[in-house]
């Protein structure tokens, strides 16, 4: 069971239709010495849960944030998306290089 920090719902093109997505992030917890984060996506009642294993908690944080993202935008027939009445996730993504942070959302105003 997840304990949830966070929650992020989302929209998107899917098959022809407009889906909602629910995003839920979990508190990092130790497990035999590695910090696990766990989160779900959930689209259509269908609810898929995961776990990411890292070195320590804010990693673990970092490291399902960017995966996140990353399922996201590799969802099969999936398109605009939209968070917060704008265009894209919100997460964090890596370019098709693997070098770059790329997502609209990633600059905070001055």
């Amino acid at each position: 069971m997840i304990n949830p920090i966070a929650r992020r719902s989302l929209t998107c093109l899917l098959e022809g239709e407009t889906r909602h997505i629910q995003v839920t992030l979990g508190k990092p917890y130790e497990e035999s010495g590695t910090f696990i984060c766990e989160y779900e996506i959930i689209i259509g009642g269908k609810i898929n849960t995961h776990k990411i294993a890292a070195i320590d908690g804010i990693q673990a944080i970092q490291l399902a944030l960017f995966i996140i993202g990353s399922t996201l935008m590799s969802l099969p027939g999936a398109s605009e998306w939209k968070w917060n009445n704008e265009a894209g996730t919100g997460f964090p993504t890596y370019d098709t290089h693997g070098l770059k942070i790329s997502d609209k959302r990633q600059s905070f105003p001055a």
